[in-house]
């Protein structure tokens, strides 16, 4: 497993702290390390947000920063797990879907399901229009 992308996770009732990098995909374990750096437990879940998110340039994903942060942190781990199986050419298409104007891809289940589906995806990177097909 070789990092993806990274979310900042932070504890509301501890503002003004940095709260914690996580790297995604990771394990259960890494997970709730995490959680108790910040102080996170079964007793306070809702205290838990996603404050940032980061990705190397070359591993960049066009996913809206707000859907990321909507996002929770068992959700984001599977998308990473899943977006990691991707090839390079596969990446692109993906990422050209995420940009499209009438994008399907419009949440992060949606996206999740881009690698099961990457043939009903043809990316086209020198067609800027019907006239050009």
């Amino acid at each position: 497993m070789s990092e993806l992308f990274s979310i900042q996770l932070q504890n509301r009732q501890q503002q003004g702290r940095d709260g914690v990098w996580l790297d995604l995909p990771t394990t259960t374990e890494q997970i709730q390390a995490a959680l108790r750096q910040i102080g996170i437990s079964s007793d306070n879940p809702q205290g838990l947000f996603i404050s940032g998110y980061f990705a190397e340039e070359e591993k960049r994903f066009a996913i809206p920063y707000n859907m990321v942060l909507a996002s929770n942190v068992d959700e984001l781990n599977f998308l990473a797990s899943r977006l990691e199986t991707l090839s390079t050419g596969e990446r692109a298409e993906l990422n050209a879907a995420l940009q499209a104007p009438q994008s399907e891809l419009f949440s992060i289940g949606r996206i999740t399901d881009f690698p099961e589906n990457v043939d009903y995806y043809v990316h086209l990177p020198d067609v800027h229009g019907p006239a050009q097909l």
